[in-house]
């Protein structure tokens, strides 16, 4: 993806071509059920085991699965490149956090990913392992594109953990590899010197850089 920063199944695969979201080739396509027992879902905060669905209970699905919705909804939203759509999905005070662009408030994620979205001209998402209850849910999704610097073609892999409050997204956790991202963006350079703290800090810094110009420029 034409980014100047990173953005960044097993399950539900989605690609993006175009505005269309359409499932990726070689998948089928299934349902995300979201678990209807908070006290079944193992963990929120680690990975499922590939080929796991999440645990149901007792309890009414839809008392539950609209966070999971609001899930799928947010990484559609994304294919499409519709910032919009997926500022629309947190709370007025969420925030957010990644390896590269580090702490955001709300004003600051919601830039980011207009930023992104504007950017990511070759974004395609695959999006699996959705799972969520009333008050937590993750996700895995991989993240494919250009990355404009070097023109050098990306594949980020990123687990996500959410927290949520009235059906919006309260707290956001992207994690990923960097130094395994920077071997991707940077070549030969990522290679030998992706793994040193003062490169990563460099990326941190131009991140920011990005995202502070896209805030300050003219409306419009």
């Amino acid at each position: 993806m034409a980014l100047r920063a990173v953005l960044p199944s097993r399950d539900v695969r989605y690609a993006a071509r175009g505005p269309a979201l359409v499932l990726a080739r070689g998948s089928t396509p299934k349902r995300i059920v979201a678990p209807a027992d908070a006290s079944r879902l193992n963990s929120l905060t680690e990975p499922m085991r590939p080929g796991a669905s999440p645990p149901s209970g007792g309890r009414a699905e839809g008392a539950v699965r609209p966070n999971a919705a609001l899930i799928e909804r947010f990484y559609s939203a994304l294919d499409r490149h519709d910032a919009g759509r997926m500022v629309a999905c947190y709370a007025p005070d969420a925030v957010f956090s990644d390896p590269v662009f580090g702490s955001l408030d709300a004003a600051g994620v919601a830039a980011m990913w207009h930023m992104l979205c504007a950017r990511g001209k070759d974004l395609r998402v695959v999006v699996s392992d959705v799972a969520a209850d009333e008050n937590a849910g993750r996700a895995h999704w991989v993240a494919t594109y250009t990355y404009s610097a070097t023109g050098r073609r990306v594949v980020n892999h990123i687990d996500t953990t959410f927290a949520f409050r009235d059906g919006l997204i309260l707290r956001h956790d992207d994690r990923f590899d960097l130094p395994r991202w920077l071997r991707q963006a940077l070549g030969f350079k990522g290679v030998l010197l992706g793994w040193l703290p003062p490169v990563q800090r460099a990326v941190r810094v131009q991140a920011a850089k990005a995202l502070a110009d896209w805030r300050a420029r003219p409306p419009g």
